[in-house]
């Protein structure tokens, strides 16, 4: 049980300056396999919140499905649930979530428990914001994707506008990936942070397909049973799907948002305070 004696408050041995430099997923496997006591402790911490979320969207669910079968019902109402959090709202706690998977793609230090909580603090109000927004527009899916399914065999149109609402859907998922960093990276207004995201998406669509792909195979892999589900996305599965989403944003955002001295005052959060962050990103994000 060495798990809950370790000192959280105490820097990782960090990277070598001649370390090779590695990318894909070995970089990814080295990010998880190096902090993966800070990885299941912020997992906990982040599933915690996420759990009225999780029983908003299950509900939802499971009043849109007619079965009869009501053990199918429930495993296909948990599973739609899961996905739904690990892609769209999941709790006003994500952009200290993702703050700190921010800083482990940067390979840097985070106080897992400390920096969760306080840069929620300060950004709960555009996290308040956003999350009720990603619930509105996730709910606005689910109740399209039912009523086109439902009317899809009367006409062609209908299979159309069907396709229409999952591209709109996927592109929405793509944003997602950027968002969150954005908020936690910068102080811009929401609707800049919004905009911003769809022209990154759009800049990354190869990439943030295949992200969203190999993320939602891993989800299809614990979904497996309703307890597994429920097991995994309590232990370790949203870190490990926020790492792999922070993986593809980051870098894009410090490639056409981030300028030198804004990259260099990441890398001392002491001076961030320092910055004008509205008067030398604002121009650039347009």
């Amino acid at each position: 049980m060495g798990l809950f004696n370790q000192n959280y408050n105490k820097p990782g041995k960090g990277v070598r300056k001649d370390e090779p430099e590695k990318k894909g997923a070995a970089l990814y496997w080295e990010l998880f396999a190096r902090k993966w006591r800070s990885y299941l402790l912020l997992n906990i911490l982040y599933a915690i919140t996420c759990i009225p979320a999780l029983l908003f969207y299950f509900f939802i669910v499971a009043g849109l499905m007619p079965g009869d079968n009501l053990a199918e019902e429930i495993s296909l109402a948990t599973m739609i649930a899961g996905f739904m959090v690990i892609f769209f709202a999941g709790s006003p706690f994500k952009s200290g979530f993702i703050y700190v998977l921010r800083n482990f793609v940067r390979q840097q230090h985070a106080w897992t428990v400390g920096d969760f909580l306080e840069k929620t603090r300060k950004n709960f109000g555009q996290s308040l914001i956003a999350f009720f927004v990603d619930l509105l527009v996730s709910t606005c899916f689910l109740f399209a994707i039912k009523f086109y399914l439902t009317v899809s065999v009367t006409g062609v149109w209908m299979s159309i506008l069907l396709g229409i609402v999952i591209v709109v859907m996927v592109m929405y998922a793509m944003m997602q990936s950027f968002i969150w960093c954005m908020m936690v990276t910068f102080e811009l207004k929401l609707w800049t942070i919004y905009k911003n995201s769809f022209l990154l998406s759009m800049a990354t669509i190869p990439v943030n397909i295949i992200s969203i792909v190999i993320r939602i195979a891993m989800a299809a892999a614990i979904f497996v049973s309703t307890i597994v589900a429920y097991i995994s996305l309590a232990v370790f599965f949203l870190s490990a799907s926020g790492l792999l989403e922070q993986m593809l944003a980051y870098p894009t955002i410090k490639k056409f948002m981030l300028t030198k001295t804004e990259e260099e005052a990441l890398d001392n959060e002491n001076s961030l305070d320092d910055i004008e962050w509205d008067n030398s990103t604002e121009g650039q994000n347009d």
